[in-house]
């Protein structure tokens, strides 16, 4: 029902999600009715006198429509949900404040790259999750093939310990999105000759931990390539995006959650355990041994 409100509030304002939110001063009319499209006053909050009928004419709408049979979602076809105009009207109040979030994000730039920040972290991390489940997949396959303790290649595998991907050029430097995919076509052995074939192809980098020892690499790399073979061809070439590896750009992130000994790359260790930010986070780093069976 939330979902259903978000969508009916951009409807009554004319504003899809992929759009900025238009000023208020602006008069916008629907061409076919010749109504105004309402527009909320981010700048206020829900009881400013505009706020307030907006989200009324919002809550009328969704209580509208599920009252009649004809417009009721399909969700919502059992006769016997009801919702009341308060309901629906505090459902709005949550659909502003979210869209203000939006709203604040075009137009104030610190908020905005904050955001962009945190929308990355989330993709990556995202990332790193995919890459376990894939590997957790195959993991007794492999840990069978090359007579290995399946419990401690398990205990191994973290989110947290996974290398990061970007999906474009480092913000820092002056490389082109086009002159990235281009570098990253050839890191990855393929020969790209036209605009619309590099159009087509998605490439994530893979950025290499700094934190992270060989042995910990070598060992998830070999556990990443494994389950890439364990595919069917098709399945290999429905993947979305193709890893470029050893280009050597790396990821500072250290993980909150600490690694087994073996994993640690000791000369970064000594060297970042000093740094006054890191003594906490490092402060057990080297203590936990490794997993019996590794």
């Amino acid at each position: 029902l939330q979902k259903l409100t978000t969508k009916t509030f951009r409807d009554v304002c004319n504003v899809t999600a992929s759009e900025d939110w238009p000023d208020p001063s602006i008069i916008r009319i629907n061409e076919i009715t010749l109504a105004q499209y309402l527009t909320p006053r981010f700048y206020y909050n829900v009881a400013q006198a505009d706020n307030r009928h907006l989200l009324s004419t919002v809550a009328r709408r969704v209580y509208e429509e599920l009252q009649d049979p004809n417009l009721r979602p399909t969700a919502f076809a059992d006769a016997h949900v009801t919702c009341d105009l308060e309901f629906i009207e505090g459902l709005a109040k949550k659909s502003f404040n979210a869209m203000k979030t939006q709203w604040r994000r075009q137009n104030d730039p610190e908020i905005a790259a904050k955001a962009a920040l945190h929308d990355q972290a989330n993709r990556r991390r995202q990332r790193r999750v995919l890459k376990v489940e894939q590997k957790r997949s195959i993991i007794r396959a492999f840990a069978a093939k090359f007579n290995l303790d399946h419990d401690a290649l398990e205990r191994v595998l973290h989110e947290a310990y996974e290398s990061d991907e970007a999906s474009g050029p480092d913000p820092e430097s002056d490389e082109s999105h086009e002159t990235w995919k281009m570098r990253m076509a050839a890191q990855s052995g393929l020969s790209v000759t036209s605009r619309d074939t590099l159009a087509k192809l998605q490439f994530v980098e893979v950025l290499e931990l700094e934190w992270r020892s060989d042995p910990l690499s070598n060992l998830l790399h070999a556990l990443q390539k494994f389950w890439f073979s364990s595919l069917t061809a098709r399945e290999q070439a429905s993947l979305k995006y193709i890893r470029a590896r050893g280009t050597g750009r790396s990821s500072p992130r250290i993980p909150d959650y600490s690694p087994w000994n073996f994993g640690i790359s000791i000369p970064w260790l000594e060297a970042n355990r000093l740094v006054p930010e890191n003594t906490i986070t490092l402060a057990d780093w080297n203590t936990h041994g490794n997993p019996p069976g590794l």
